[in-house]
């Protein structure tokens, strides 16, 4: 039987990027051949990798193992408060790039099995910087995904080229709209408002401001794309912070199936 061509863009997501991953095994389950991809800050790790030649299973593997902790080494508050006056960032961004390297080696955009896109934003600028394997075929993943995921006061602003760069999603966080024509699926973690519970600290506060923007952003692009040939799938219902260092194996899992069921529910209004 023969598969239908499809073009998958993937939202921000924090350490939640698991629900990507289960998206993409439910299009390739669902007789779809990904012939695109664009990623977001944790769905621009995914869909870089998937670009690079990882399978849904390999991908499932490498984010069940991941050490969180290692990843992002939060100490303790005074330490986290220095570091965001010297740097910009309560985390040292040197783990997380390491992990990027090792994961992608020093493939470029040119050479990914399929075409990527990555977003993040420039700030220098105040525009999304875009990376496609066309237009940038000598941008290593690494570095714009690392770029791309360079999440507001969390990790420091990336400089390249002269910008200061950080997380896609303060301009773009479903690059649904860079895709080409055709079947789209966009991936949107978490994409709806919730309430706020209690009364936030004051770092509680500013990360609800950014992912507030990002909400917002997320909403002006989905109601922008044709809605014909479009399908955006909302995983929902995981408890969880997006930046949760300790989430379990059993809440990852869940993440994954959430996404797989996300995405089926999804390309089925797409006209067969």
């Amino acid at each position: 039987m023969a598969t239908r061509s499809i073009a998958v863009a993937l939202s921000g997501s924090g350490l939640l990027l698991g629900a990507h991953i289960g998206a993409l095994r439910a299009v390739e389950q669902a007789g779809f051949t990904i012939a695109e991809i664009a990623g977001t800050s944790g769905g621009a790790i995914v869909a870089a990798s998937y670009a690079a030649g990882a399978t849904p299973d390999a991908l499932e593997k490498l984010y069940l193992s991941a050490d969180f902790h290692t990843l992002l080494p939060f100490r303790n508050y005074a330490v986290a408060a220095v570091r965001l006056l010297l740097t910009k960032g309560l985390v040292s961004p040197a783990p997380f790039e390491a992990w990027l390297r090792t994961t992608l080696g020093e493939i470029t955009l040119g050479q990914t099995r399929i075409p990527c896109t990555i977003v993040a934003s420039n700030l220098t600028t105040e525009t999304s910087e875009i990376w496609r394997s066309g237009a940038s075929p000598e941008m290593k993943l690494w570095q714009a995904v690392l770029a791309s995921a360079a999440f507001p006061l969390v990790f420091p602003p990336v400089q390249l080229n002269g910008a200061w760069l950080q997380d896609g999603g303060l301009f773009d966080d479903i690059p649904v709209d860079l895709l080409g024509t055709g079947p789209r699926l966009g991936v949107v973690v978490g994409g709806r408002p919730t309430p706020l519970v209690g009364k936030p600290s004051l770092i509680g506060l500013l990360m609800r401001d950014i992912e507030t923007l990002f909400l917002a952003n997320s909403a002006h692009v989905v109601d922008s794309v044709a809605k014909d040939g479009t399908a955006i799938a909302y995983v929902e219902g995981v408890d969880v912070p997006i930046f949760d260092t300790g989430i379990t194996i059993a809440v990852r899992q869940k993440l994954i199936a959430a996404g797989s069921q996300a995405a089926l529910a999804a390309l089925g209004t797409l006209v067969a």
